[in-house]
């Protein structure tokens, strides 16, 4: 499992690997939640990570019905540095002590499972 995940962080760095919601849409965040909700999420089942780069706090926002996922961070070799399970639509995860670089954000539910990546500056 740690091969497999290592050759695909190393395709996503490298950007080589296309897989769900890779498409680079950059959403503006203007804290009106249910405004941004209304216009990113319908009839989308992408998770959406901001800021890009980031670097003291990364917010996770999942689309309805994903209440209840876990989400997993990843370094770019494959080692599980956060995990923790998401019961509301939206997170914020404290990455200020976090090494500069590139990692993967996986959100799993019973179901579906999508993997984005984030720059920490």
């Amino acid at each position: 499992m740690k091969i497999k995940l290592l050759i695909l962080s190393f395709l996503l760095v490298l950007g080589l690997f296309p897989f769900q919601g890779s498409g680079g849409n950059v959403y503006a965040l203007d804290g009106n939640y249910s405004k941004f909700e209304n216009n990113v999420f319908q009839n989308n089942r992408d998770f959406i990570i901001s800021p890009n780069p980031a670097t003291s706090t990364l917010d996770v926002y999942l689309p309805k019905g994903f209440e209840n996922a876990r989400l997993s961070v990843f370094d770019v070799l494959g080692k599980e540095i956060y995990k923790v399970e998401v019961n509301s639509l939206h997170s914020t995860i404290n990455i200020s002590k976090w090494n500069s670089g590139v990692y993967l954000v996986r959100i799993s539910t019973e179901t579906y499972t999508q993997i984005k990546r984030f720059v920490k500056q």
